[in-house]
């Protein structure tokens, strides 16, 4: 998954005394910070401009930089920075000065480094907080969009919005694969499509959130993919689940508007974690609404899509004049034998194989489902039990053609019918649950009996 922040928090340091920067540089890396240094006020704006940074400590009496009077020039930059002032004066009215004039924290000089890492994590502490509170408002949205059809376009909707994009466009999968799929906001058009795959897929390769800026080469930062746009600046998030790679986000601005900072950068990192849990929680129940449908082995239908369709169609039963209906049982015979004989693939081969079968030998009204590891169930509307047998030697003699040269199976067949029944009996039981059970428990019994009387056996259930 997208973290909201990097494990090592990012720390400027300036103080115009060279022997302080190089002690901190030194030391606060070995309590788990990633320092930079800066002596003056431009070299600290050029830094904030080069990389992005968490916290920031500043030397009270610099010249032209003195405590808080840095942070206006540097938020210009990354409005998100926090700022510890470093004082000699350990002072009440010191303090209050620094915190009226925007610092989270001050600090005495000179440093007792195990304290400054103190003051340090607190201050990041109390960042993370409420960078999870903006998270939550933002979350919030698209955990509740999970689930919907229109989820990627409510991302980019959103998304565009919280960035002050000018426009905005989500690649839902693998960026290097055919099937990824591109969704766009209203001012991207289909030219487009190959500016969006383009920066997918850099994005992709670096793994990480990155601000882009359109230039002639790949260099650090730089997309000749936009160079030939209208586009200057992107913001792209790779959106991860654990190993799940869900899509990607990408950001876009043209010359007219300031390019993303990495305030800004850091902002969409927090929309982007909660894009990826939307996404992943939509792709699961996507999955599991698939598998409720369709056999994932086979792609017929699934057991439980069986008994609801078949529900559904004795409810119907009283409505029909006369109320037919028939169910068939196709077992493979010896599957046992042949499970234990066969390697995994090779068998799950000869059940694909058997499935695509069925599905090309039927009638598109007929409904084919894989019922068990080694059985197939099958409706067959409106067909009584003469239709049924017409419908078993057409199956025979499919698998005979196309099968039995490569790997000789057999089939047992059950065939189970609602045809000598009258209405008055239909409306006897209970409910059309206890109907459908009964017809499958009937053609159940008939594949047994199939399958005990020899290979290839038929035999039809009588009451």
């Amino acid at each position: 998954m997208i973290n909201a922040r990097p494990e090592r928090t990012r720390v400027l340091v300036i103080d115009d005394d060279a022997a302080i920067r190089d002690l901190l540089a030194r030391e606060l890396p070995l309590r788990g910070f990633e320092i930079r240094t800066a002596g003056d006020r431009s070299e600290a704006v050029r830094l904030c401009q080069r990389f992005g940074f968490d916290v920031v400590i500043s030397d009270s009496e610099g010249p032209d930089m003195s405590g808080a009077a840095v942070m206006p020039a540097l938020r210009g930059q990354d409005t998100d920075l926090a700022l510890i002032v470093a004082t000699e004066r350990a002072s009440v009215d010191d303090a209050l000065a620094s915190l009226k004039q925007g610092a989270m924290d001050y600090v005495q000089k000179p440093y007792d480094l195990d304290s400054l890492a103190r003051r340090l994590a607190e201050v990041q502490a109390r960042r993370r907080s409420q960078h999870l509170a903006g998270l939550n408002a933002t979350g919030m949205t698209l955990l509740q969009a999970s689930g919907r059809e229109d989820i990627a376009q409510v991302a980019v909707h959103h998304g565009q919005a919280v960035l002050g994009a000018e426009a905005a466009a989500l690649m839902v999968g693998d960026p290097f694969s055919p099937d990824a799929v591109i969704h766009m906001s209203d001012d991207l058009g289909e030219m487009n499509h190959d500016l969006v795959a383009q920066l997918a897929q850099q994005t992709y390769q670096g793994g990480v959130p990155d601000r882009l800026l359109a230039g002639l080469s790949y260099g650090e930062g730089m997309s000749p993919a936009m160079a030939a746009t209208s586009y200057r600046s992107a913001a792209c998030y790779p959106l991860r689940v654990q190993d799940q790679y869900l899509g990607t986000l990408i950001l876009l601005r043209t010359e007219e508007v300031s390019d993303f900072s990495h305030d800004e950068l850091k902002q969409g990192v927090m929309y982007a974690v909660a894009l990826s849990l939307a996404l992943e929680i939509t792709r699961v129940a996507g999955k599991f609404q698939a598998q409720t449908v369709t056999d994932e082995l086979t792609g017929l239908y699934s057991r439980r899509f069986l008994f609801e369709t078949l529900w559904q169609m004795v409810k119907r039963l009283t409505r029909s004049n006369p109320p037919v209906l028939s169910c068939l049982m196709i077992g493979i015979d010896g599957a046992a034998g042949l499970e234990a004989r066969l390697e995994r693939s090779e068998f799950e081969r000869l059940i694909k194989r058997t499935a695509r079968l069925l599905g090309r030998t039927l009638r598109a009204s007929d409904i084919v489902a894989r019922y068990t590891p080694t059985s197939f169930g099958v409706l067959l509307p409106h067909t009584n039990e003469a239709g049924g047998r017409l419908v078993v030697d057409k199956i025979r003699a499919a698998i005979a053609a196309e099968l039995a040269d490569t790997l000789p199976i057999n089939v047992g067949i059950g065939l189970a019918s609602y045809d000598f029944v009258d209405k008055e009996y239909v409306r006897s039981m209970k409910n059309a649950s206890d109907l459908s059970l009964q017809l499958l428990h009937w053609a159940e019994l008939a594949l047994q009996q199939a399958q005990t009387g020899g290979p290839g056996g038929l035999a039809v259930f009588q009451e």
